[in-house]
């Protein structure tokens, strides 16, 4: 762990005193996104985090998951050695009951996309929440939920609006008069996302024009973005470019990729594990604070995220 990141686990963490300490809430009843009450009879010490949310709230309040899911066999880096003594669960879209059992998981939260088919299954292991992590309104909701669910509803609340004095702060800031856009890059496939679904949410915050636009449907929630074509990006030719790499290790090496004005410029970059996750209290911190930087690198400085971490200029195997 390195730089901003060791310091923003060590500052969330301090907030927090250990649970010894702090008025027992339990029992408590959350009602999750899916609208399904849930009891949780004592203070969880055991918690399976199907995604890297529940592991970031672990994280931020001083306390370890007991499993967390990876993704194509990757933990989420930006967490460091939060997760050193953490179980592998496999992936979020099947993970390993048995493990869950054999751990005595006694919480269970994950993305209600991908994790409520096995709702029954969970239930009979655990209390399960599902949230819907696609928004920031949807991190901040399941931010203080998950946080209540833990025993430290005060540090949910705590969490969110120190964020969101971070963000008031740094849109007072920034001048504007910057394109950008977020790309999910799976093989050779670009996957572009329109305003609302996180991190893109944080460019309108940031005065950053976003080449893609909003929803043409926002009454469908999860329409998250589109395909596009290697031709469209170069027409949109934003001044930023944001590359999450989901799968493979280098980027096609199409002619429209290398005449993007962002690329000419050095500014398009691969970004790491906590972009595709943006949701919990230490990721998205680290995603804005370094999305700022992307932008107005003469205004907002470079925050030391170290190795894997942070975004790298893209670049074209010869």
């Amino acid at each position: 762990m390195q730089g901003i990141v060791c310091v923003l686990l060590a500052a969330l963490a301090v907030m927090c005193v250990p649970g010894s300490a702090v008025a027992d809430p339990y029992p408590v009843t959350i009602v999750d996104d899916r609208n399904v009450a849930v009891t949780i009879e004592a203070r969880p010490q055991r918690i399976s985090s199907l995604g890297a949310f529940a592991a970031d709230m672990a994280a931020s309040l001083g306390a370890e998951p007991m499993g967390t899911t990876t993704y194509n066999g990757v933990r989420a880096l930006y967490l460091g050695d939060a997760l050193d003594g953490a179980v592998d669960l496999g992936s979020m879209l099947q993970p390993n009951l048995e493990l869950m059992t054999e751990n005595r998981t006694d919480l269970i939260i994950g993305m209600r996309r991908y994790t409520e088919a096995h709702a029954d299954d969970f239930g009979r292991l655990a209390p399960y929440l599902a949230y819907e992590l696609l928004t920031y309104e949807d991190s901040k909701r399941a931010i203080a939920s998950a946080a209540a669910a833990m025993g430290h509803e005060e540090k949910g609340a705590r969490f969110n609006t120190e964020f969101e004095e971070l963000v008031v702060d740094h849109a007072a800031k920034a001048p504007g008069g910057v394109s950008a856009v977020f790309i999910w890059l799976w093989q050779d496939a670009l996957f572009a996302y329109y305003d609302h679904p996180m991190p893109a949410s944080f460019l309108g915050a940031l005065k950053v024009r976003n080449v893609m636009g909003p929803s043409p449907n926002p009454l469908l929630h999860e329409n998250a973005g589109r395909p596009i074509s290697y031709e469209e990006l170069l027409a949109l030719d934003p001044d930023v470019l944001m590359i999450y790499r989901a799968e493979g290790n280098s980027y096609p090496d199409n002619p429209a990729l290398r005449r993007l004005n962002a690329v000419r410029n050095n500014r398009a970059f691969h970004v790491g594990y906590q972009y595709s996750q943006p949701h919990g209290p230490i990721a998205r911190e680290l995603v804005f604070r370094e999305m700022s930087h992307l932008f107005y690198p003469e205004i907002f400085a470079k925050p030391d995220l170290g190795e894997g971490i942070a975004a790298e200029p893209i670049s074209f195997e010869q």
